[in-house]
């Protein structure tokens, strides 16, 4: 462990507020951090090229270098100050060994404004905390000011040509608030330092492990937490889980049902009494509303803070790939046709005219939560109206296969009050299975996607593909099973 020290970075500050013990673990326990998941890696790439983007609202800015040392950031910084440099990029302060780094520091009218840049679409609370902290370091290093703003993507801009910089960022002016949050700020930053000279703080787990994104230190805090307790299934009914294990509670069957109303009182009784519900008229009616032939079809897509094409938008759902089973006829052949784009290019229209050729006219089109593909047809049927007629037939004939699970038509305990494409995969097609997939989930495909488009060798390349093909594969044969077991269900 490192020598106990008073030292607050921005980073710090924040990680303190969510979690002290996070705090005290991340300074002096770095070892025990988990590795950060290609997600998180995502994530992090995506902040330094909106933050990178974002300058160009500042035009000859000078930037201070990260890879010196914090004294030194901090000299480099006041001597720009001093030459009147008007926009300077990753501003550096340390005021009673409280280090930040401003985004971006510009010399306004009437004095310093601080824009501190976020890769996301709209405002959280923890971003107001972020910039009233560098304006308590900056103020207290003598700076005057006067103007607070968040910069975040505007989620209404969308490209056409070249990135319009004033359209695609918001500019939101937090100066009343900053100035209100000061007093709370001070404390905070007191709190934390005594944190910081003391004992490893006895927290215990919350929803503060796994709100917005895993702690890294998670596995560390949770290695006497069993698997299939009540902290570690993914079961959103159940609101206060964390509520439960504080109160003692760490299996499901330990509730007591009759404490519970709705749907969490039906999924802890099936459970204890290891129950199927099956509702045949309610599957017989979702049957009898598919027709032949069937088009069993599942996009994949990712998304891109900044705009990558025309006529998209930040955060915008572009599908680079989609499996499509059709069965033809009650005993005919089952066929498979798929499409995966090559990286680093528009998909869009190779997609859609290769989707339109192959799905037989007036097929029924069977799709797992009709809201997503809906969306992607919708967004499609816009950018290329030479096709809309033709889309719109598609999206005319769509049949949700969620729908009799959502119904509770046909509910099996082990499916523990979800009815996602997996779990119901996992009871009623047990044979097929995504754990034996390099590619499990469509944020593991958005992820492999984007990674094959940074790839420098054909193998990785070819590696990725065939991940990517078995797992949109499996979604769509998945679907084609699924029907055949509520086939054998209603007879």
């Amino acid at each position: 462990m490192e020598e106990r020290n008073q030292f607050l970075s921005k980073t710090l500050f924040l990680k303190g507020l969510k979690c002290k013990k996070l705090l005290f673990l991340t300074k002096y326990y770095p070892n025990l951090r988990e590795e950060l998941t290609e997600k998180a890696e995502e994530i992090f790439q995506t902040g330094n090229e909106v933050n990178l983007l974002a300058r160009r609202l500042f035009p000859e800015g000078r930037e201070i270098p990260s890879n010196e040392t914090i004294s030194r950031q901090s000299s480099i910084t006041s001597s720009l100050i001093k030459e009147g440099v008007e926009n300077i990029f990753e501003a550096s302060f340390l005021f009673n060994e409280i280090f930040v780094r401003t985004d971006i520091l510009h010399k306004g009218e009437e004095g310093w404004e601080i824009y501190e840049v976020k890769s996301s679409t709209s405002q959280k609370d923890e971003y107001l905390y972020d910039v009233a902290l560098q304006f308590y370091v900056l103020k207290n290093c003598g700076l005057d000011i006067r103007k607070v703003f968040l910069v975040h993507l505007n989620s209404d801009y969308k490209r056409w040509g070249e990135i319009e910089i004033e359209k695609l960022f918001k500019k939101v002016d937090l100066t009343e608030s900053v100035f209100e949050k000061q007093k709370e700020i001070e404390e905070a930053i007191n709190s934390l330092k005594e944190v910081l000279m003391g004992e490893m703080p006895d927290v215990e787990i919350g929803e503060q492990c796994i709100e917005n994104y895993p702690c890294e230190f998670k596995s560390f805090c949770w290695k006497g937490i069993p698997e299939n307790s009540i902290p570690e299934m993914e079961i959103r009914w159940l609101e206060d889980k964390f509520g439960l294990y504080r109160r003692g509670f760490l299996y499901l069957d330990e509730l007591n049902p009759e404490e519970f109303n709705g749907n969490p009182k039906m999924y802890i009784e099936a459970f204890l009494e290891k129950k199927i519900i099956l509702n045949k008229k309610g599957i017989e009616d979702f049957l009898n509303s598919l027709w032949y032939p069937m088009a069993f079809l599942d996009f994949e897509t990712f998304q891109s803070a900044i705009p990558p094409f025309d006529g998209t938008k930040p955060y915008q759902q572009i599908p680079f790939q989609y499996s499509l089973h059709i069965l033809p006829s009650k005993n005919g052949k089952l066929e498979h046709s798929f499409y995966l784009a090559q990286p680093g290019i528009d998909p869009r229209r190779e997609l859609i005219e290769k989707l339109l050729n192959e799905i037989p006219s007036n097929s029924c089109v069977i799709v797992y939560n009709e809201k997503f593909e809906r969306g992607i047809l919708t967004d499609l049927s816009e950018l290329f109206p030479e096709f809309r007629e033709k889309i719109q037939e598609i999206i005319k004939n769509l049949r949700d296969l969620m729908l009799p699970f959502k119904r509770k038509d046909y509910y099996h305990w082990k499916m523990l009050g979800s009815h996602s494409l997996k779990r119901v995969v996992s009871v009623l097609t047990p044979e097929l299975s995504y754990q034996d997939l390099e590619i499990r989930n469509g944020e593991m495909a958005m992820v492999a996607y984007q990674k094959m488009y940074r790839a420098n060798y054909p193998d990785e390349i070819d590696k990725i593909r065939k991940s990517l093909l078995n797992y949109c594969f499996l979604d769509t044969f998945s679907m084609v099973r699924i029907v055949e077991e509520l086939q054998k269900l209603v007879k």
